[in-house]
């Protein structure tokens, strides 16, 4: 086994986030191994890899946002499925800036400018495991969960509560409401 756990050498020192093991430089270098080189038996592209040709169908369809099926980062390198699961705030950026290099380099005479300033923003789905609401606990925080359920009731509480303000943390929209 490798000691860095099959990822390409870098040169120099490597640098990880504060309080994780996530380095950015390995994180994202594996983020492009698995773009470039993931195959998809379900849903065949030819000889091309399934995120090359799914960032074209999203590119002729003028849409950002590249729904990423964790099933295939778990099969591929489990090592960077839990680096997602578990350090989400850190990882789901890095995945970003793959997506857009990877369109620079599927599209090497472009500067990014046609795109109108728009990026691409990932948005994981299949994590493999569905909680309940009442199953998270503590350990959850700050990690990416799955939630499945169905509201079979509300009650009749009024809170304090005039007006909020939700957004997107992938793609900063934003949502008021007024109660």
């Amino acid at each position: 086994s490798e000691p860095d756990g099959g990822m390409h050498p870098t040169s120099g020192p490597t640098t990880f986030i504060w309080g994780t093991n996530v380095s950015v430089e390995e994180t994202q270098t594996a983020f492009q191994d698995f773009f470039d080189e993931f195959i998809d038996p379900d849903h065949p592209t030819g000889d091309r890899p399934f995120y090359h040709a799914y960032l074209e169908r999203l590119l002729e369809n003028d849409d950002f946002a590249v729904n990423l099926d964790c099933s295939h980062i778990r099969s591929y390198d489990t090592r960077l499925y839990s680096k997602l699961l578990h350090f989400p705030q850190e990882v789901v950026p890095i995945a970003d800036l793959a997506v857009h290099e990877l369109y620079l380099r599927l599209h090497p005479d472009s500067d990014g400018e046609e795109l109108g300033g728009k990026r691409f923003t990932v948005r994981c789905f299949k994590l493999g495991r569905e909680d309940r609401l009442r199953d998270l606990d503590p350990n959850d925080i700050n990690k990416l969960v799955s939630i499945r359920g169905m509201v079979t009731r509300t009650s009749s509480v009024v809170p304090d509560l005039y007006m909020a303000y939700f957004e997107c943390t992938a793609c900063c929209t934003p949502q008021e409401v007024f109660i």
